[in-house]
C-alpha cells in the first residue's frame, strides 16, 4: 500500500475516533474519555497539517486553517504564562489572594494569570478535540462531510432511544452515564438534559438540508426511501427534544422548525405542495407524538415563573465576581474557585454551583475583556459568513449547497442556547459545532464559477477585450 493511502486511512480513522468518541463519551465535562481523546486529536492535527505542507490540501486558506485555531487558543495560553509573584499581585483582585498565600507560605515565585492554572490547562488540552475535528473536516469534500453528518444523525437517534429507555426505566441508575444528572427525564449520553436538547436541535436543520440536497441530486422517485428515512429522523429529533423537558430546548426547536419551513418555502416556491408530501405528513406525525408523550410536562415547566429560576441569582453573583477582576478575568475553567470570592453568599447556598448557566457571562468572568473581544469578533465573522452563504444559495445555478446554510442556522441556535446554559462546555457539542463550522466555511461550490450555460455562450472572451465587427459576423448563426 502506498504511503499516501496509508496516511489517508490513518487520518480518517483518527477522525472517526475523535468525532465519534467525543459524541458518545463527551456529554459530561473533563471525563475519562475527554482526556483519552486529547492524544488522538493532537496526532490528527499533526497529520492534517503535514498533508497541507505536502501540497495535498493547499486549497484551504491559511487564515482558516491556522488563524482560527490560534485565536481559540490565544486566551488560555496567555493566562498560563508565568509572571513574577510581585507582578502577579498587581493584577486586579489578586492582592487578597496573594496575602493569604503568603501567610501560609505558599506564594510561588512565578504565578500564572489564572487563579486555577490546572483547570485552565485542562481547558487548553480539551480544546484540541474540537480543533482537530475542525481542521480535519475543513479538508474534506462536501460528500465526505455529508456522510459524517449522517453518522451523527444515526448516533442522535440512538441517543433518543436511550432517553426513552431512561424515562421508561423510572430513573434507574444503570441507564444514566453520570452520577450528577437529571434523573427521571431523558438525558441520553449527557449529564444535563439541556445539552441533549441542544444536540438534537442543532441537527434539525441538518436533516432538512440533507432532504433538500437529496431532492435536487436524485432523479424523480429515486430519493423516496432515503427521504422517508430522513423524515423519520426528524421526528425522532423533535420528540427527543420534548422528552428532555427543556424549556430552552423546546423554544429553540420551534425556532428551528420555523427556519426550516422558511428554507423549504424558498426551495419549493412556484411548486405545488403535493409534490413534496413528506413535509406535511412529517409535521403531522411529529405533532401527534409530541402531544401524546411530552407536551403536558412541557406546559407544567413553562407555567413556572422564569424569575424564580436560580439562573438570575447566579447571574447577579457572577457579575459581582467578574467586577472584582477589573476586566482581566480569573482564568478559563476557574469559575468554581472564583465563585467562592463572594464569601458567605456562596457558603450559605445548599447547592453546589459549577456554572453561571450563561456562557457569555461566564466567559466574561473567566476571560475578561479579551474574551469579550474574541466573542464579538467571532459573532461578527459568523454573521458575515451566514449572509454570504444565503446569498450564494440564491446565486448558484444547478445544485444548491443547503448544508452550509443549515450549518449557519445550527451554530446560531447553539449560540442562542448559550445565553441560558453552557452547552459549549461539553466535548460533544464542541465537536458537533466544529464540524458544522467546517461545513460553513468550506462551501462546496464557488458562486462566481457557476455561470449559466447561456451566459457562457454569449460572452466567452477575456475581461477588457472587445469583439470586432468581423468576429460578430463570423460567429452569427445562419438561419435555416
Amino acid at each position: 500500500m502506498r504511503p499516501d493511502a496509508m496516511r489517508s486511512i490513518l487520518t480518517q480513522g483518527l477522525f472517526a475516533v475523535v468525532l465519534v468518541g467525543a459524541v458518545i463519551g463527551g456529554g459530561g465535562q473533563g471525563g475519562v474519555i475527554d482526556h483519552a481523546l486529547v492524544l488522538p486529536a493532537l496526532v490528527l492535527i499533526g497529520l492534517t497539517l503535514q498533508e497541507r505542507h505536502r501540497g495535498q490540501a493547499a486549497t484551504v486558506p491559511a487564515h482558516l486553517l491556522y488563524g482560527l485555531p490560534a485565536l481559540v487558543l490565544l486566551l488560555p495560553v496567555l493566562q498560563l504564562l508565568p509572571l513574577p509573584g510581585h507582578l502577579w499581585q498587581q493584577l486586579p483582585g489578586r492582592a487578597p489572594i496573594g496575602e493569604a498565600l503568603q501567610q501560609v507560605g505558599l506564594m510561588p515565585a512565578l504565578a500564572s494569570g489564572s487563579i486555577a492554572p490546572v483547570r485552565t490547562e485542562q481547558v487548553l488540552w480539551g480544546l484540541m478535540i474540537p480543533i482537530a475535528v475542525y481542521v480535519a473536516a475543513l479538508h474534506m469534500s462536501h460528500a465526505t462531510q455529508r456522510r459524517w453528518l449522517s453518522v451523527l444523525l444515526v448516533l442522535a437517534v440512538l441517543n433518543v432511544l436511550l432517553g426513552l429507555a431512561q424515562i421508561q426505566g423510572g430513573g434507574q441508575d444503570g441507564l444514566y452515564w453520570y452520577d450528577v444528572t437529571n434523573v427521571g427525564v431523558a438525558v441520553g449520553t449527557f449529564a444535563n438534559r439541556n445539552h441533549l436538547a441542544s444536540e438534537l436541535v442543532m441537527l434539525v436543520p441538518v436533516v432538512m438540508a440533507l432532504l433538500l440536497e437529496l431532492r435536487e441530486e436524485s432523479p424523480a422517485g429515486a430519493w423516496r426511501l432515503q427521504g422517508w428515512w430522513l423524515v423519520l429522523v426528524m421526528i425522532f429529533l423533535a420528540v427527543g427534544v420534548t422528552l428532555t423537558q427543556s424549556r430552552a430546548g423546546f423554544a429553540l426547536l420551534m425556532a428551528a422548525i420555523v427556519a426550516c419551513a422558511v428554507l423549504v418555502a424558498v426551495r419549493t416556491r412556484r411548486r405545488r405542495l403535493e409534490r413534496n408530501p413528506w413535509l406535511p405528513l412529517g409535521l403531522v406525525i411529529t405533532g401527534v407524538l409530541v402531544l401524546q408523550y411530552t407536551l403536558y410536562a412541557i406546559l407544567l415547566r413553562l407555567s413556572v415563573d422564569p424569575l424564580d429560576d436560580l439562573r438570575w441569582l447566579f447571574a447577579r453573583q457572577a457579575l459581582h465576581v467578574a467586577s472584582l477582576s477589573g476586566g482581566v478575568g480569573w482564568g478559563l475553567g476557574s469559575f468554581v474557585h472564583a465563585y467562592d470570592l463572594i464569601g458567605d453568599a456562596s457558603a450559605a447556598q445548599p447547592f453546589f454551583v459549577n456554572h453561571v448557566h450563561n456562557d457569555y457571562l461566564e466567559l466574561w468572568l473567566e476571560g475578561g475583556v479579551l474574551a469579550v473581544l474574541l466573542i464579538a469578533l467571532a459573532l461578527v465573522a459568523l454573521a458575515l459568513r451566514s449572509v454570504r452563504v444565503i446569498r450564494d444559495l440564491n446565486a448558484l445555478h444547478g445544485k444548491r449547497p443547503y448544508l452550509p446554510v443549515a450549518a449557519a442556522l445550527s451554530l446560531w441556535l447553539v449560540l442562542a442556547h448559550s445565553v441560558v446554559d453552557y452547552p459549549l462546555r461539553t466535548s460533544t457539542i464542541e465537536a458537533l459545532a466544529a464540524l458544522l463550522l467546517a461545513v460553513l466555511l468550506r462551501t462546496p461550490a464557488d458562486p462566481v464559477a457557476q455561470v449559466p450555460p447561456e451566459a457562457a455562450r454569449k460572452d466567452s472572451r477575456p475581461a477588457g477585450v472587445t469583439r470586432s465587427p468581423l468576429y460578430a459576423i463570423a460567429s452569427r448563426k445562419i438561419s435555416p
